[in-house]
């Protein structure tokens, strides 16, 4: 991901995953150890125009049958979720948390349905971007075990987004209401086989 973003000349900022941060909210301190903590996300990219990207890189699997690509991992836990809502909330105005899903290519001929490509170290990889908050208002429980969520594949191209360029945010389009986060229900979608 951090290779793609510098051959494209796009300023970024890593995250130190060592280092957990102190936030501030209405003037009194977060530590990180107190309860909620927010899991750090990965990146913050630079984009211009505003708003700047508070990024969580997820590598995930496609599944390839017949020479096509019928299903492009795209889940997260809740605790991302929730994460990355409260990070874009204490950053504000002009940053928008996103999941960046990045999928190995194997076959180069999939490249088309899976974003931007780019190559390192002689392997390729596919990127789809999505808002956070696009991403809550689909998600659909994967796992009540494992409290993991993901999007129906229909969704998954609707929603991405490039991340470098237009911003990912679609209010200009009719939307659904968000389900819940904190608990999950168990009245909605669940992948087959998983609970």
């Amino acid at each position: 991901m951090q290779r793609y973003l510098r051959d494209r000349g796009t300023p970024f900022i890593a995250v130190d995953q060592g280092r957990r941060a102190t936030a501030r909210n209405n003037g009194s301190t977060v530590r990180s150890c107190d309860p909620p903590a927010l899991k750090t996300f990965d990146l913050v990219v630079y984009r211009d125009p505003a708003p700047h990207a508070l990024v969580e890189v997820k590598s995930r699997r496609v599944s390839v049958r017949g020479g096509r690509v019928t299903r492009r991992e795209c889940w997260v836990t809740l605790e991302d979720v929730e994460s990355l809502i409260g990070w874009q909330t204490l950053f504000g105005q002009g940053f928008q948390a996103i999941f960046a899903f990045v999928y190995p290519l194997v076959d180069p001929l999939n490249a088309n349905s899976l974003g931007p490509s780019f190559v390192v170290d002689n392997r390729s990889f596919g990127l789809l971007t999505i808002g956070v908050d696009d991403y809550r208002r689909e998600m659909r429980v994967r796992s009540h075990r494992w409290r993991t969520v993901d999007l129906p594949q229909d969704r998954l191209d609707d929603l991405s987004r490039p991340l470098i360029g237009p911003s990912l945010d679609r209010r200009d389009r009719p939307q659904r209401a968000p389900g819940p986060i904190g608990a999950l229900e168990p009245t909605l979608y669940h992948a087959p086989g998983r609970r």
